[in-house]
């Protein structure tokens, strides 16, 4: 495949660019060396910043003269800074000569299963390890201190904890521990982890500036065009290559996370995610890459993606942290923090997140490859946002199959007529009631109001449909498209729904959706098929069935309405 070699030598570019990747290196140490530290500020309420365990970095004589020492041996043993020497007399020359930066002598008296204080004693040499050999052993003893408290506690049934103790509290409880002395907080593991993870995507739009931008500015692209080599494969290498390193970047971030003992729930899921969203990412910064004209425009676009993209995932990961809600399960960043933490979610969510991003992406990349194929876009003048529209509409009305082409085009424009039906319903809304103020009559009228300006917008397609007079369109086909229509309008309406019912009401997404097919979609079928024929058949016929179709919509929400009051 072709576009395999576009990927190696771009994948070879990025690679050989040593700024960028001592850029890349020193951020993940960075990254990786202050995480822990956060952790336990989140945890313990502490910023501890890791250092090197330095194992066996100090040697350390002990002496045991007592039969009963084993519970402070144990901690003296499990102190990885130590090296431990045991010797049956005081290696006073040992000391001296500094092959050991001091000794511990456990006397005959002492005895831990009495009820008695204990003491041992340390010999320190005058060396520059003498201070970490202090702290390394009084960590041991204070860890056996404690074993044996607990134990004696146990084995008197008493508590001899303080009268009065302050309790920290740290947004939610520890839910993760691992060991006795490692453990995260929920904060932690749910919202900075995978903040953490998402930091690849958005570094990305540097490398595609440079790999698509750069080439026009830099006058490659045309060497690059003259090749005998579709444009479609140089897109799709460029993007080949541009996914698999910040993928793989993902990967890397993953490992050194559970690297340095962060617990990573769910692992393969969470990269699984990653990757998909690198690619719907990375397919759309390519697009806008493509459609700019410099790179100063350029960098402007994909700031203008890029930081609604970062507040939407702020946004996401607090929400469902301080409220979380079953709605939240279908959200690509909630599922990577539920990945991370080990919060639950469905197997069929998880499926569906990847099928939907993964045809996003390629629908994505098909579109940024057919803009690579305009001459007018790669050398100029490029042609405004309203053409390239007008041509994708031509373009797929064209296609061999024009029924499926326009069905699909319902679809896609759905979400549109949904935006601008709310806008214009929202200031309908408000404009009947300051004018009529809050009444039964400015309800129903903002009904009827509401329902007209819902069934002509969702008319857009069947509209680009009759610009030009088409062999194939009769009454059934321009039925079939304005249903369509009608039923892109009720999915991105009923998705709107679920979310807001799903966060106010704790009502589940799949209770509301039932309910809604077997009323609302039979509602939105009919009336826009009504509506659809009304404009295909024009004259008095067509406006007494556009009535209908306004008729039919506007009494079912009346119906709605009085069940409701």
């Amino acid at each position: 495949m072709r576009a395999l070699i576009i990927a190696k030598r771009e994948l070879w570019e990025i690679l050989s660019n040593k700024k960028f990747m001592l850029a890349f290196i020193v951020q993940t140490l960075l990254l990786l060396a202050l995480l822990p530290a956060f952790g336990n500020l989140f945890a313990e309420g502490n910023l501890a910043l890791p250092t090197p365990s330095l194992r066996g970095f100090i040697p350390m004589g002990v002496v045991v003269e007592s039969d009963d020492c084993e519970v402070l041996l144990s901690a003296l043993e499990g102190n990885e800074r130590l090296k431990l020497y045991h010797f049956s007399y005081p290696p006073e020359e040992e000391l001296r000569r500094g092959l050991i930066a001091g000794y511990l002598l456990i006397p005959s008296e002492y005895s831990e299963s009495s009820l008695k204080a204990l003491e041992v004693q340390l010999f320190l040499s005058q060396s520059i390890k003498s201070p970490s050999a202090l702290d390394a052993v009084k960590e041991s003893v204070d860890e056996a201190s404690r074993r044996l408290s607990l134990e004696r506690q146990r084995q008197l049934n008493l508590h001899l904890g303080n009268a009065i103790s302050l309790k920290r509290e740290f947004l939610k409880p520890m839910v993760v521990q691992k060991g006795d002395d490692r453990r995260f907080s929920s904060f932690f593991l749910a919202y900075l982890v995978p903040l953490v993870l998402f930091f690849p995507i958005f570094m990305s739009g540097g490398l595609v500036i440079d790999m698509i931008v750069g080439e026009k500015d830099r006058k490659t692209i045309e060497s690059l065009l003259t090749a005998p080599i579709s444009r479609h494969e140089i897109i799709t290498g460029k993007f080949l290559a541009l996914w698999g390193f910040v993928t793989a970047e993902c990967g890397v971030w993953i490992a050194g996370v559970a690297a340095v003992g962060i617990p990573v729930a769910r692992p393969l899921e969470a990269f699984l995610l990653l990757a998909a969203i690198n690619a719907l990412v990375i397919a759309i910064a390519m697009a806008l890459a493509l459609y700019s004209r410099n790179l100063k425009e350029a960098n402007i676009a994909l700031m203008l993606f890029y930081v609604p993209l970062f507040v939407a995932l702020i946004y996401a990961l607090t929400i469902e942290f301080f409220s979380p809600r079953e709605f939240f399960s279908y959200i690509p960043f909630n599922l990577i923090s539920r990945a991370v933490s080990g919060e639950a979610f469905a197997d069929y969510a998880f499926s569906l997140i990847i099928a939907l991003l993964s045809l996003s992406a390629l629908g994505t990349l098909g579109a940024a490859a057919a803009l690579s194929y305009r001459d007018d876009i790669i050398f100029g003048p490029r042609p405004s946002v309203a053409k390239l529209l007008e041509d994708a509409v031509e373009a797929v009305l064209s296609l061999k199959h024009p029924h499926l082409a326009s069905v699909a085009l319902a679809l896609l424009l759905s979400p549109v007529v949904f935006l601008a039906a709310t806008a214009i319903e929202v200031t309908l809304a408000v404009g009947a009631a300051w004018l009529l103020g809050y009444s039964t009559s400015s309800l129903y009228l903002i009904i009827l109001f509401s329902a007209a300006v819902e069934e002509a917008l969702k008319l857009l397609p069947v509209f680009l449909i009759l610009r030009k007079r088409r062999r194939w369109v009769n009454t059934r086909s321009v039925a079939l498209v304005a249903a369509t229509a009608g039923a892109g309008f009720f999915l991105v309406e009923t998705a709107l729904a679920g979310a807001i019912a799903s966060l106010l009401f704790r009502i589940p997404l799949t209770a509301l959706l039932y309910s809604r097919v077997s009323t609302t979609l039979v509602m939105h079928l009919v009336a826009s098929a009504i509506a659809g024929i009304a404009i295909y058949r024009r004259g008095r016929l067509g406006l007494a069935l556009l009535a209908l179709a306004v008729a039919v919509h506007t009494l079912f929400n009346l119906l709605l309405v009085e069940v409701a009051l």
